[in-house]
């Protein structure tokens, strides 16, 4: 038996082992797959939640499953970083649709709590900031506009050397007048 196959079978009774149950794991047909009837794998509770959003309510908000890049800080192995990239790009899309259909209805308090959402995953991305500027003016909180201006103004200048787009500094102009 070639060394590999050894190796695999070797690390494949290890995580068994660490499961405790058995049948978590099945491998067939050269793959390697989780029961999902038995396992949660916040991946899939996240993919599965943003493809059927009328899911039972159990299935949990996908922006709250979302915990941040697949594999954490940690260096990622090359072969996981297309993956990494495209789930934070679903999260990311999430948020803005999310927070614009909150906007949409006026549902102010619930559009910020999206866009700080968002925020917490990426703080450079300015579309969001853009939101939370636009929900406070909504709700006459200039103030509180005027901070989150300040905030992405001050990320964008420390991490990228930048100062916010044309389109943020006229929200920020037409929050001050």
């Amino acid at each position: 038996m070639p060394t590999s196959r050894v190796s695999f079978d070797v690390n494949l009774l290890r995580l068994r082992k660490l499961l405790v149950h058995d049948g978590l794991i099945a491998v067939a047909d050269g793959r390697v797959r989780l029961d999902t009837g038995r396992v949660w794998c916040d991946v899939l509770a996240f993919e599965s939640r943003l493809a059927a959003p009328s899911a039972s309510p159990w299935a949990g908000d996908p922006l709250t499953i979302y915990r941040g890049p697949l594999f954490g800080d940690d260096q990622v192995p090359p072969w996981a970083v297309s993956a990494r990239e495209r789930l934070r790009g679903r999260f990311l899309r999430a948020v803005a649709s999310r927070g614009s259909e909150a906007e949409a209805g006026a549902r102010w308090s619930e559009a910020i709590a999206i866009y700080e959402r968002g925020l917490e995953q990426d703080n450079l991305a300015e579309e969001f900031y853009r939101g939370v500027m636009r929900c406070h003016l909504a709700q006459g909180d200039a103030a509180a506009a005027l901070r989150a201006y300040r905030r992405c103004r001050e990320l964008l200048s420390i991490v990228l050397g930048v100062q916010p787009s044309p389109q943020t500094q006229a929200l920020y102009q037409s929050g001050s007048e």
